[in-house]
């Protein structure tokens, strides 16, 4: 079986056109297809024609929507460059890395970069093995109001629909290899959840201490936080980031989930030097995919940030 990790990269021409695309999934099997999008924003509001290449499979259009169709895919790393042209000539452009596996094995050695993220739940009194190379938690402070529960249904179907558990990828890569993400639950599933069971079976006490020792006591807090140790092992500690979705609204939460997702399987990703950039390109990425909602550039400077 091939799979293809994903990750997200942003371009900028001279400074001021913004250019984001995002696949559909980070993951998926030869001979399905991929959704691929991109967007593009420019300060005299050009609307650009998007032309796209891949180095192995094919690109498709019909009815407006573009797939990476992944028939014949070949193992190793395939690109999908997109660019925006504008009056015949290219303003702005962006790529996206896919890491194909089938035969050959994942590179393994000491230098080895993160390249994929995984999930997993966490009962109370469990302790997360050690060695990942990034943390992340997915964290609500109390119950959902009813207004509310679409949103927390929304975030955790992302992270269902887009992660694989991490105990199956750790016989593929090594531990350092992954960020793993965690889910506080009152008991662990017999079989794979689907997001509504997660709500009702959350552990929303647990997860109100851990966003307490971060300095969150808002009742209401939803956030996803991530940092290189273990919580259960020690007291959390800088540079962490801390993307707080408490007010993001439901349509939304899904697409910021996706782009984490695929921000965090990047390599460095977790390095404190290149935590600033990476800030820059989730703000950029959800404000050019969230177009229409009233003030998320505003709200990005504390919805998004670093503790050092």
């Amino acid at each position: 079986m091939i799979r293809l990790a994903v990750s997200l990269l942003i371009a900028t021409a001279a400074g001021q056109a913004e250019m984001v695309c995002l696949p559909s999934v980070p993951s998926a099997q030869v001979g399905s297809s991929v959704t691929l999008n991109a967007w593009y924003r420019s300060p005299d509001g050009a609307k650009p024609e998007f032309k796209w290449s891949v180095t192995t499979g094919a690109v498709r259009s019909e009815n407006g929507v573009t797939s990476w169709d992944l028939k014949g895919a070949a193992a190793g790393t395939g690109y999908a460059d997109v660019d925006a042209v504008v009056s015949g000539s290219k303003v702005a452009t962006c790529e996206i890395q896919l890491v194909v596996e089938g035969r050959v094995q994942m590179h393994r050695g000491p230098g080895a970069a993160v390249v994929m993220s995984g999930r997993g739940f966490l009962a109370a009194g469990q302790s997360e093995a050690e060695g990942f190379g990034l943390y992340s938690y997915i964290l609500f402070a109390s119950r959902p109001a009813p207004a509310d529960r679409d949103r927390y249904v929304a975030i955790l179907d992302a992270v269902l629909r887009m992660l694989k558990p991490t105990n199956d990828l750790t016989t593929r890569v090594k531990a350092f290899q992954l960020n793993s993400t965690w889910l506080p639950v009152t008991s662990l599933p017999k079989s794979d959840p689907d997001a509504k069971w997660l709500v009702d079976n959350y552990d929303y006490t647990s997860a109100a201490v851990d966003l307490a020792r971060f300095g969150i006591h808002n009742p209401d807090a939803v956030y996803i936080v991530s940092l290189k140790a273990p919580l259960s092992k020690a007291e959390p500690a800088p540079p962490f980031l801390k993307q707080d979705l408490s007010h993001v609204p439901a349509e939304l939460a899904s697409t910021w989930v996706t782009l984490f997702i695929n921000q965090a399987a990047q390599e460095r990703f977790w390095d404190s030097n290149t935590f600033a950039g990476v800030v820059a390109k989730m703000r950029l990425a959800i404000a050019l995919t969230a177009q229409g909602v009233p003030n998320i550039e505003t709200a990005m400077a504390t919805w998004l940030s670093i503790s050092k």
